[in-house]
C-alpha cells in the first residue's frame, strides 16, 4: 500500500512537471505570433529633374547658380519614429550661373580641377508627424566643398507624392570663407561676389529595390 501511495505521488509530481513543460512550450510557440523582426528601411533613389541651387549677391546684383543634375539616395526606417540617412552630390562644373566667365569663376573659386563634385551626407534625419500632407524634416551632416567638410543642420519639408515618390525642399545658409574659398570675382576684381549664400534644393527621389 506504502508503495502504491509513493508510486502515485510520484506520477502527480511527474504529471505536474509535464504539464508545466507542456504550459512553457506552448508559451514558446507562440512567441514568433507575438513578435516579428522590424520591416527593412526603405531605400530612395533621387530622380531626375531634381534641382540643387545657390543664390547670392555680389557687387553689381544677385546671381543664382543651378546644378544641372543631382544624385543621391537616402534610406529611411519603415516605422514611425521615422529616420534616415541621405546623400547628396552634383559637380562643380554642372553649375550654370548664366554667364561663361561666371560659370568658370566659380569652378576656379571652388577648385573644381582637384574637388569637382559638391557633397552633402546627412547623418541623421528626423521627420515630424504630417500636417496637410507635409512631413518637418530635421536634418544633420556634413557638407564637403572644394576639398573641405563642415558640419552642417537645416529643417526641410518632405511631402508624398500621388505617385508614391517624395519630395524634398529645403534651403540652408552657408559662408564660402567657412570652407576656406575666396569668394569668386571678375573684372580684375571689380565685381566681387559676397560671403554669404543661400543654398536651395527642391528634390524628388523614388523608392528603389
Amino acid at each position: 500500500m506504502r508503495g502504491h501511495v509513493r508510486n502515485l505521488s510520484g506520477s502527480v509530481r511527474l504529471g505536474l512537471v509535464l504539464g508545466r513543460a507542456r504550459t512553457v512550450l506552448g508559451f514558446a510557440a507562440l512567441l514568433p505570433l507575438a513578435w516579428t523582426a522590424p520591416a527593412p528601411p526603405r531605400r530612395y533613389i533621387v530622380q531626375p529633374g531634381s534641382r540643387f541651387w545657390i543664390e547670392g549677391s555680389s557687387t553689381v546684383g544677385r546671381y543664382t547658380c543651378r546644378a544641372r543634375r543631382v544624385d543621391g539616395e537616402a534610406t529611411v526606417s519603415s516605422e514611425a519614429p521615422l529616420t534616415g540617412q541621405a546623400v547628396l552630390s552634383a559637380e562643380v562644373r554642372s553649375f550654370d550661373c548664366g554667364q561663361p566667365q561666371m560659370n568658370r569663376d566659380l569652378a576656379r573659386a571652388l577648385r573644381a580641377d582637384r574637388q569637382p563634385r559638391v557633397l552633402l551626407t546627412v547623418e541623421r534625419v528626423d521627420v515630424g508627424e504630417s500636417t496637410r500632407g507635409n512631413m518637418p524634416v530635421s536634418a544633420e551632416g556634413t557638407l564637403r566643398l572644394a576639398g573641405v567638410e563642415r558640419p552642417v543642420a537645416f529643417r526641410a519639408s518632405a511631402q508624398t507624392l500621388a505617385n508614391g515618390q517624395v519630395r524634398i525642399t529645403g534651403q540652408y545658409v552657408l559662408r564660402m570663407s567657412d570652407f576656406d574659398v575666396t569668394p569668386p570675382s571678375g573684372m580684375l576684381g571689380l565685381v566681387r561676389a559676397h560671403d554669404r549664400v543661400l543654398a536651395r534644393f527642391d528634390v524628388v527621389a523614388a523608392a528603389g529595390r
